[in-house]
Formats: C-alpha cells, sequence, structure tokens
C-alpha cells in the first residue's frame, strides 16, 4: 500500500497529511543543518508525547549530512515535493542505495529507518526538494550522529 504525505492549512492552522489522516502540527523550532539545508520542527497536536516531525528543505545541489540512526523506535523519511535521490545503507549491510525521488512521479515515497540504518538526502542540481522526518518516540538530541561523506 503507497504511503502519502502533504502540508495543508486545516481550519486555518498548518496541518500534515499523513495516508489520510490530518494532524494539526504547530511549528516548534527551524535550523541550519547543512549549507543550502533547513529543518523546521513541529509538534503534532495530541501526539506530542508519540512523535513529532521535521520538514526538511534543500535547494537545488545541495544535501543533509550522512546521518545514522542510533536511538528511537522507528523513524519515517518520506518526500513532499521536488526532486533528488535518498542515499541509504541498511544496518550492516555496507551496500548503499541510492533511490532517486521526483514529487511529480511518486509523491508516495517514504521509507522506514531503524536504529543502524544510515541516510542522505541530496537534491537534483536544478531543483530543491522537501522531504518530511516522522519521529517516533518523539526526536532526541541522540537520535542521530553525524558521518563523514
Amino acid at each position: 500500500m503507497a504511503m502519502s504525505a502533504k502540508l495543508e492549512k486545516y481550519e486555518n492552522q498548518e496541518a500534515f497529511d499523513f495516508n489520510g489522516q490530518l494532524y494539526r502540527i504547530k511549528k516548534t523550532g527551524s535550523m541550519a543543518v547543512a549549507e543550502g539545508v533547513v529543518c523546521d520542527t513541529y509538534s503534532v497536536g495530541n501526539h506530542e508525547d508519540i512523535w513529532d516531525l521535521g520538514i526538511i528543505k534543500i535547494q537545488p545541489g545541495c544535501k543533509t549530512p550522512r546521518q545514522i540512526v542510533r536511538s528511537g523506535e522507528k523513524t519515517f523519511e518520506g518526500i513532499l515535493e521536488g526532486a533528488g535521490t535518498l542515499s541509504l545503507v541498511w544496518g550492516r549491510s555496507n551496500t548503499p542505495e541510492m533511490l532517486p525521488v521526483d514529487s511529480d512521479v511518486d509523491d508516495s515515497f517514504m521509507r522506514v529507518m531503524r536504529i543502524g540504518d544510515t541516510m542522505q538526502w541530496i537534491a537534483d542540481k536544478d531543483v530543491p526538494l522537501v522531504v518530511y522526518e516522522m519521529c517516533w518516540p518523539p526526536y532526541q538530541e541522540d537520535r542521530f550522529e553525524d558521518l563523514p561523506d
């Protein structure tokens, strides 16, 4: 079953539609995480103690830091808009996968990351990329560790 996600307005509030379920969200912060990469963080209505949301905006030709998941039950990584690549290494496989993403072709792209998985989003050289990151339980400082490229 294909998953889908999008940001929208609901009763004049920001909302996140995940697989047809609408969640009210409230922006809690914004930070530059790398050159050309900004992450906006959100609490999720009545679910703020269960999961939270990050919307990552990546300028053309830029990329997120390469990160390994160090804690948390699961992390959903998916596309909202644009084109690029998700570079993955599942657990201890040491075999990288380069997964092309394009919201015009498939706006339901999503992967579930677990402890030991490595990831990096890379925007197309001509097109920005906007992705989401849903963290169960909510994000904590030691959840991800940045790795050298």
